[in-house]
């Protein structure tokens, strides 16, 4: 967890949180309203990171909102919990999954629409337009969207300029720089997958878009080309190639956690790492010794221009079952409009960048870098990238993502070809499609 934070921001989140904790925890007046209690339950979080979530969320919520009580939790396995949990016909009120899961809930009737409360605060009218969509299925909205991400190339800028490199733009740039990080002893890209293969999401992400491009993309979710379209087929194979090289952590990713590979970066021993502006949100300790920076992936073939892609980091969804659907919706607009309050958590490192506009004024002087880095490089890509794709995590069909992001390690260790491992896809894709998925990008 980053652990940049002044004396004055910890102290003033521990009386805060100690004031709060009090008042909610507290016995309950005499004769006083019975308060509502909603169960909300979140992916697994840092301690710190937890605790502004609670500061400048969920306490300052309840404070506003004296008759509720959010009983807010953090759980390892979210999404495999939540699906036992909704299976069964319980789980929490409020819970995270990702957008490409919201089909398969909503056809198992599983989550609570939230079009009238959608009408009732105008979220769609501020929200990114991109981030709203990917919450739609059937033409109702099925969830609030969380977490403005784009994904990025991080890189040890210290490095960059010791060397004199550039930041890549085009294949030739990239093979370079990879190429003299080996030759400087360093590993080429920091990456690791063991125990979690949806991080492979991340990978056949940016070779898609730099290599086959945004376009082809959207023309693959679309069933106007296949798998086996020679860009989204030559995307895996240059993928595959530059794994053979050694370049994606010394072919060692399945063995090595995400964490272990991000400490990997931070403490110097990579050039790059594939991942997005969630880094800038507490996801890592940025070594002290050397300043790091991010850009656009750079392109993997002539005429394809520098790709980012956008997806939501998470999707917040309403239990079908809750008792308490209003509270729940009133809680989710209390995230998305009460800026002065939810841009601190953002701007300290504990929350991420929200899905819409947020005046830079809301957030503290005392923003953290890498967090005003994250914000900075979100508003400016979505603006002036024009190679933006759709991460499979937001926008591919929920069976086919989970095919590829399962099964991309037998293609890295030659149990099956590129193309056996395409043909399969197109199968699955193919079931998709016959059972009602639609993108929802554009």
């Amino acid at each position: 967890m980053i652990k940049r934070f002044s004396v004055l921001i910890i102290l003033a989140i521990l009386v805060m949180g100690v004031s709060t904790i009090l008042y909610a925890s507290g016995e309950q007046e005499e004769g006083a309203a019975e308060k509502v209690t909603v169960n909300f339950t979140w992916q697994h979080l840092e301690t710190d990171r937890e605790q502004y979530w609670r500061t400048f969320f969920i306490d300052a919520y309840m404070k506003k909102n004296p008759d509720v009580l959010i009983n807010f939790q953090t759980v390892p396995d979210s999404r495999g919990t939540f699906r036992v949990q909704l299976a069964a016909g319980a789980g929490p009120d409020i819970f995270t999954m990702d957008a490409f899961d919201i089909k398969e809930l909503a056809d198992a009737d599983r989550i609570l629409p939230l079009d009238r409360y959608s009408k009732k605060y105008g979220w769609q009218d501020f929200m990114y337009e991109w981030a709203y969509n990917s919450c739609m299925y059937k033409g109702k909205l099925y969830a609030l969207p969380y977490a403005a991400e784009v994904t990025l190339i991080w890189y040890n800028k210290t490095f960059m300029d010791k060397y004199g490199w550039s930041v890549p733009k085009t294949r030739a740039e990239f093979e370079e720089r990879c190429e003299g990080a080996i030759a400087q002893g360093l590993i080429p890209i920091a990456y690791g997958y063991s125990g979690l293969p949806l991080l492979n999401q991340w990978l056949y992400d940016h070779y898609i878009n730099s290599y086959a491009s945004a376009k082809k993309l959207v023309a693959l979710l679309k069933d106007q080309i296949k798998f086996s379209d020679p860009d989204i087929t030559g995307s895996f194979k240059l993928l595959k190639a530059d794994w053979d090289k050694g370049w994606w952590n010394e072919k060692l990713s399945g063995g090595i956690t995400i964490e272990e590979a991000r400490s990997i970066f931070s403490r110097g021993d990579a050039l790059f790492n594939p991942e997005g502006t969630w880094l800038a949100y507490g996801a890592i300790e940025f070594g002290t010794e050397y300043e790091f920076a991010a850009d656009a992936w750079p392109s993997m073939k002539d005429g394809v221009a520098p790709s980012t892609s956008v997806a939501c980091g998470e999707v917040i969804l309403v239990n079908k079952g809750t008792k308490y659907p209003d509270e729940c919706a009133d809680i989710f607009n209390f995230l998305y409009t009460e800026l002065d309050t939810i841009a601190k958590g953002i701007g300290y490192g504990g929350m991420e960048m929200l899905c819409r506009e947020v005046d830079p004024s809301y957030y503290p002087e005392d923003t953290d870098p890498y967090v005003r880095l994250g914000l900075e490089l979100t508003d400016k890509l979505m603006k002036t990238v024009a190679n933006i794709g759709y991460s499979p995590w937001g926008f591919y069909p929920n069976k086919t993502n989970q095919y590829l992001m399962d099964n991309l390690d037998k293609v890295f260790l030659d149990r099956e070809s590129v193309e056996e491992y395409l043909s399969e896809a197109q199968k699955i894709i193919e079931q998709d499609f016959a059972e009602g998925y639609e993108f929802t990008g554009e």
